[in-house]
């Protein structure tokens, strides 16, 4: 017991040593310039009153002199974090690279972000190895039995992803993804993976959890991290892979984005998670345009709101206003073969709507989306600021 506590004692010295030694900056416009003016990459981290970012002596010793490091806390960044090119970030604690040391088109921007709720060591030093060009990434262990996995992933308290892929179609996650995969528990099965399921084998993509899939290849998600919420322990997301290809047929921005936007979205339902990812990757009328109303924190009453008026939306078959204490919302009914397809064509109805779409370009601090639907093809949806 004495040999173990001296362990940890010492662990504990090496980590708080390793952090005195680097120097942060807690202006973001001095790191900002002595960055640029030294041709170095700039590591900005987003702390919270509750989430503190501690890099430990490995991921300490790959900032060497390529880093310029600052610190800043959510609390103190409200209006800085609103700024479009740190949308990533959702107005959260979280940590990211800006590239001003390779000149370029991704020159002065985030190349690369993880939300502290995806935070690992393996995670963070992938992302600033891949900063650095670096191809000796941590590995990613991609799991072959679902119950185990599962129960791994209910053991650890973490989100469980998993991959189904078919002989033509298989998840190859882009770079920009890598770092938050690793704050999941990861799964790879085949289309036809079966599991005995009351004596009798069936094919895991029939079980009633992944439904919301149609049978099709691509990614679920579970949340076995947020034991508080109603959601835990079942299915959060649903991806199939044809919406994170090339031709997706939706004004939508790259499938790099697409794939890291579903991976980092906030906790919450299967309804809320999807609509808020369609407006986060969806193009608004100019090639470049943004939709800027997910772009804040998701919010528990608005998102309450949201649902509350798209099951009214259901119950009398057609698109309608509640009202509430909030200062504007958009409904409207749509159709969809899935609940991404719903959520994108919904998006695409808000878009050719003059009002509707003045309230998706306009940034919220705050947000609440929700989708329900009376049929499987027919889906209503909600959005509160």
């Amino acid at each position: 017991m004495r040999a173990l506590t001296l362990t940890l004692c010492t662990s504990l010295l090496i980590v708080q040593a390793a952090e005195a030694a680097l120097q942060w900056h807690t202006d973001y416009g001095a790191a900002y310039t002595e960055a640029k003016q030294a041709k170095k990459l700039l590591l900005l981290v987003i702390d919270s009153d509750h989430r503190r970012f501690v890099p430990g002596a490995k991921v300490a010793s790959l900032f060497g002199d390529d880093f310029v490091l600052v610190r800043l806390r959510v609390e103190d960044s409200r209006k800085f974090l609103s700024h479009p090119g740190l949308r990533h970030f959702h107005c959260g604690s979280g940590i990211g690279v800006i590239d001003l040391k390779n000149e370029g088109p991704a020159y002065g921007r985030v190349i690369y972000m993880l939300p502290a709720e995806y935070l690992t060591i393996e995670g963070t030093e992938a992302m600033l190895k891949l900063s650095l060009g670096e191809t000796d990434l941590p590995e990613m262990p991609w799991q072959s039995d679902y119950h185990q996995a599962r129960a791994e992933a209910e053991r650890r308290g973490k989100m469980l992803l998993i991959a189904i892929d078919s002989p033509s179609e298989a998840f190859t996650p882009k770079p920009k993804s890598i770092p938050a995969l690793h704050g999941y528990v990861l799964l790879r099965q085949k289309i036809d993976t079966s599991y005995r399921y009351k004596d009798e084998s069936r094919p895991l993509i029939r079980f009633a959890d992944f439904r919301p899939l149609r049978e099709k290849p691509g990614l679920v998600v579970y949340d076995f991290k947020n034991k508080n919420a109603s959601h835990y322990g079942k299915v959060v997301g649903v991806m199939p892979y044809k919406y994170l290809g090339a031709n997706t047929g939706y004004r939508v921005f790259s499938a790099e984005e697409r794939e890291h936007e579903f991976l980092i979205l906030e906790p919450n339902t299967l309804s809320r998670r999807t609509l808020t990812w369609a407006i986060r990757v969806s193009k608004g009328h100019g090639q470049n345009t943004r939709l800027r109303s997910a772009d804040g924190r998701p919010c528990g009453n608005l998102m309450s709101w949201a649902l509350k008026n798209s099951q009214l939306q259901c119950s009398r078959g057609c698109g309608h206003h509640a009202g509430g204490p909030m200062r504007s919302e958009i409904a409207s009914p749509g159709s969809g073969q899935d609940i991404v397809d719903g959520a994108l064509n919904m998006v695409g109805i808000w878009r050719s709507s003059p009002p509707h779409y003045g309230s998706m370009v306009r940034f919220h601090s705050q947000f609440g989306y929700d989708m329900c639907a009376n049929s499987r093809t027919h889906w209503y949806g909600t959005g509160r600021f």
